[in-house]
């Protein structure tokens, strides 16, 4: 299942029933799998289909592992063609905020702790010198945030004050006043001034005091997004794309391709953290200007990137990009992930080492990491650097050695009251609220891939386009298919990494053949020369999605129909549909009345008795009794097959659906 695969181009009839067959490409008897065995289970398909090779794998949200996986760093990777960080374009130059910056010099820095001669040093031989000349410019001269103050809708106000948004109590005043303090014992803020208006070319923010979930304590919020000329309106989604963070998934592909070489090698895993992550890169006093904090009738610039910006990780993941390079190809620490602030990877448990600054013990591979932390400058605390043979990383508990990733129960919990909380508040839910929804259970889909056609509906009412308080309706589909996400979530557990593994069609233990036309639906059975026809239903959708619907509906009931008959293993499943391909490949569709027939299809697919891939063939002579089938073709049938058995009693999968009474949901 995920797998596309190109069309064949053998126009060989299929085999004469007892016509001699051969073992298919890259099958041999050797392999334990005789002739006799694969005759049987092909009968009269071509065979040469089995000989087919996967193509790009999406599946599962990237935890269908195969043997071809790449353990590289792919955030790391990415520095290597990733284009250069922009300067502050010309027209950012005006002369009032010039002379803003030239007469108050003591109010702009260039602050960072990296030691950026080193840095540079270390990327001599990067194949991308281009892309690390701009990151040395912007630690040395402060980096622009991809932004852009004159588009073509007209340009932004000189200078900008927003920042009338007082703290909701005393507490948080003093919690925004300590932490001004704390920022400028740092330099990363300036000290105060105190101006009724800003100087021109100064825009403020408002910032909050906003509670830590599960802690009486308090986080500093930057609103970068509050107001029509707000900050990150002047920053495109589209020149900010394109970074890539390493995953979950990444660091299975490693411990994967480990295991085949070590399968008995005892493992831990460590994670390190930076300190204060984005905030050890500096921004260019041009961009400064723009970040004025305004608390308590005092004002300071704010010199370094921030977490409110929509800039901020991509220029954070460009930077530490860089260092994970550093870290594999000069430093040799192999199997090093990048996520955000978080290094991770694995060791031989055999392998430690004494990290001296703490004092203490350490996997080799982190100590080595922390090393060249402390050589670049990047600053870590001895709480943050973690490891053990289990290890929560990315939210996940992540075994070592079992080679299990699994969901806490505490963690379940808090997701499916997130799912109870927006599905019961009657009417509409804000922009913010939806795309804080989607992220959330977007996240979820790492340890629950199948669970994907639950969230169609949500993302189809996200329009980034509109403002972030912008209400949108929630419709009965969006509670439909999140409670069945819910649902559905409640009862699974974690992933096992091994059982994982994708398959090639030549591996299958049980074969299906479908075909749909507007007169019925066929599904051949192969190895029990077993065929099976229904009547198209009545209500199907019309016009180009028509052969689309009843075509994916013909894999869902070869799936419905292998879980009746008992099957296990891995079930390979041919359409001629290109669409439907994808359609199972993604677990998405672009037809809202589609989704049904993927979330049919995932109500058996999840009880685990057989995994599948659906397949592309190119037409009907390579579909030839699925067709016959479809069409009602019975005379050819018996005339061209005539030991083919036909079913017509199977009914075809009922798709699910809100029901029409009330209190459905929970």
């Amino acid at each position: 299942m995920g797998l596309s695969f190109s069309k064949s181009e053998s126009d060989d009839a299929p085999p004469a029933e007892n016509a001699s067959v051969s073992a298919p490409t890259g099958r041999s008897t050797s392999s334990g799998q005789s002739n006799d065995r694969i005759s049987k289970l092909w009968r009269n398909e071509p065979l040469h289909l089995s000989g087919l090779e996967p193509g790009e794998c999406t599946l599962q949200r990237g935890l269908l592992w195969t043997s071809q996986d790449v353990v590289h760093s792919l955030t790391a990777q990415f520095t290597e063609t990733d284009k250069p960080f922009p300067r502050p374009p010309s027209n950012e130059f005006r002369a009032e905020v010039q002379n803003t910056i030239s007469r108050n010099p003591k109010l702009f820095k260039i602050v960072t702790p990296i030691n950026v001669a080193t840095f540079e040093r270390l990327l001599r031989s990067h194949p991308n010198p281009s892309f690390v000349e701009s990151v040395v410019i912007g630690l040395k001269d402060g980096f622009w945030p991809f932004a852009n103050t004159n588009p073509e809708g007209g340009p932004y106000p000189l200078t900008h004050d927003a920042s009338k948004r007082p703290p909701k109590s005393d507490e948080q005043q003093q919690f925004l006043i300590d932490q001004c303090n704390t920022e400028i014992g740092l330099e990363r803020y300036s000290q105060p001034f105190v101006a009724r208006k800003l100087f021109p070319g100064m825009y403020s923010m408002p910032i909050q005091a906003v509670p830590k979930p599960g802690a009486a304590k308090f986080r500093l919020v930057n609103d970068h997004s509050s107001t029509n000329f707000s900050l990150n309106s002047m920053v495109s989604r589209e020149d900010i794309a394109g970074a890539r963070l390493d995953t979950i998934k990444d660091l299975a592909d490693s411990l994967i391709q480990f295991r085949r070489k070590n399968p008995s090698a005892k493992l831990v895993l460590f994670k390190s953290d930076v300190k204060s992550a984005y905030r050890n890169l500096p921004m260019h006093p041009l961009w400064q200007a723009k970040q004025i904090v305004t608390v308590d009738g005092k004002r300071y610039v704010d010199r370094c990137n921030c977490f409110g910006n929509r800039a901020s990780q991509r220029l954070w993941v460009g930077f530490m990009g860089l260092v994970t390079w550093i870290a594999i190809n000069e430093r040799q620490i192999e199997h090093l992930k990048l996520y955000v602030d978080d290094s991770f990877s694995f060791d031989l448990a055999s392998s430690t080492a004494t990290y001296g600054p703490y004092r203490k013990k350490y996997p080799k591979k982190q100590v080595k990491l922390l090393q060249l932390w402390d050589e670049l400058g990047i600053p870590h605390e001895e709480k943050k650097q973690l490891y053990g043979e289990q290890l929560v990383i990315l939210g996940f508990q992540v075994d070592a050695n079992k080679m299990t990733i699994t969901l806490s129960k505490e963690k379940l919990d808090d997701i499916v009251q997130a799912i109870q909380a927006f599905c019961l508040r009657s009417g509409s839910q804000t922009l913010q609220r939806f795309t804080e929804m989607s992220g959330i259970l977007n996240w979820s889909l790492n340890v629950f891939p199948l669970l994907k056609p639950g969230l169609r509906a949500l993302y189809e009412k996200i329009d980034h386009s509109q403002k972030s308080n912008a209400q949108i309706p929630i419709t009965t589909n969006i509670r439909f298919e999140l409670s069945w996400f819910a649902a559905h979530a409640k009862k699974l557990g974690g992933v096992h990494m091994i059982k994982s593994i994708a398959w090639k069609p030549a591996d299958a233990d049980h074969i299906f053949f479908c075909d749909a036309a507007r007169s019925g639906l066929g599904c051949y059975f192969p190895e029990k020369s077993t065929g099976y026809r229904a009547s198209s239903p009545p209500k199907v959708p019309q016009g180009k999605d028509n052969a689309y619907f009843l075509k994916a509906l013909c894999v869902c009931w070869a799936i419905h129909l292998a879980y009746k008959r008992k099957l296990d293993g891995r079930v390979l499943i041919f359409t001629d549909n290109l669409d439907t391909v994808k359609m199972y490949d993604t677990l998405s569709t672009p037809i809202a009345s589609c989704n049904p027939i993927l979330m049919s299809s995932v109500d058996v697919l999840v009880k685990g008795r057989f995994t599948i891939q659906v397949v592309v063939v190119s037409g009907r002579k390579e579909n030839d009794i699925a067709d016959a089938l479809a069409r009602g073709q019975t005379d050819r049938l018996k005339q061209t097959f005539p030991d083919v058995t036909v079913v017509e009693s199977e009914p075809l999968p009922t798709l699910p659906a809100p029901p029409q009474n009330a209190g459905w949901l929970w």
